[in-house]
């Protein structure tokens, strides 16, 4: 299976169209982030996607001077960082918030539920009230998605995760950090 057909790729992409989303840059010592109504995956080969952002906000100038954006998936019962980059603070939204990299320089929270990280492809000047970003996929990265509990080893059998035992009953486990999902065309550039 190629990384790009890669479960956690599947199941990140999958839940753009429903939960809220933050695209983040950052540019030499600036950083910032806006949350984002409109994101969706708009290519296969090389896997990118489309993010529409409100036109005039401050984070236009971080993606053109740095040429990517990261679009970290939100809980939707996650308050604060709702609050952090809905537009009614000043300042860096990032100050009080552990965040990581994946790839590029963006940062991401690191309690969203996941992250895709992107190179800018295409920049869109609607003449609306929103502008659009085509992001080429550099990395993707699922941080807090629920894992799932029964996987199916090659054979065809099935392998208890996530601290399940034999007989049912569920041992907590701690959650996985898993490694960046990197396109076979950018590892192979590295």
């Amino acid at each position: 299976m190629s990384q790009l057909q890669s479960p956690d790729v599947e199941r990140v992409l999958g839940l753009l169209p429903s939960v809220s989303c933050v695209l983040t840059s950052a540019f030499e010592h600036r950083r910032g982030g806006v949350l984002v109504k409109r994101a969706m995956q708009c290519a296969d080969e090389p896997l990118c996607i489309a993010v529409a952002v409100p036109t005039g906000h401050r984070i236009a100038t971080l993606v053109r001077d740095s040429h990517t954006f990261a679009l970290c998936l939100l809980d939707k019962a996650s308050r604060l960082l709702v609050r952090k980059f809905d537009g009614r603070e000043e300042g860096d939204p990032f100050d009080t918030l552990e965040t990581l990299r994946l790839v590029s320089t963006a940062p991401i929270p690191a309690r969203a539920l996941a992250a895709i990280d992107c190179e800018v492809v295409r920049h869109y000047d609607l003449e609306a009230d929103h502008e659009v970003y085509i992001g080429q996929v550099l990395a993707v990265r699922a941080l807090h998605l629920p894992v799932p509990v029964e996987a199916v080893e090659p054979g065809g059998h099935q392998a208890l995760t996530n601290g399940a035992h034999a007989n049912g009953v569920h041992a907590p486990s701690p959650a996985p950090t898993p490694a960046p999902i990197i396109p076979p065309t950018q590892a192979a550039a590295a």
